[in-house]
């Protein structure tokens, strides 16, 4: 009984938490980064981010549920509030 609940605990201690899915808009194109590849504006709440957006949901003004996390990498990326989007469909 004991090794069951000690796997039960090291089962749940090696799980992610998921982060949950919020409501964004894929705004528009973002040219700053390097001309045409430079991804999207995606706005979350009230906070613009830059992203790069699968093509069947690259269009202005298209509202979208996102999960994402912050990219933390260095480099250009971090100082241009970049995110990684890890699921997106349709609103």
């Amino acid at each position: 009984m004991r090794s069951l609940i000690f796997l039960f605990f090291l089962f749940m201690a090696a799980c992610q938490p998921i982060a949950p899915e919020q409501a964004a808009v894929i705004t528009g194109r973002d040219f700053t980064f390097c001309g045409a590849c430079g991804g999207w504006f995606v706005l979350v709440d009230t906070l613009t981010f830059r992203a790069e957006v699968p093509a069947e949901f690259a269009k202005p003004t298209t509202p979208v549920w996102i999960r994402y996390e912050k990219d933390e990498s260095d480099g250009l990326k971090k100082a241009g509030h970049w995110i990684h989007i890890k699921s997106i469909r349709s609103r």
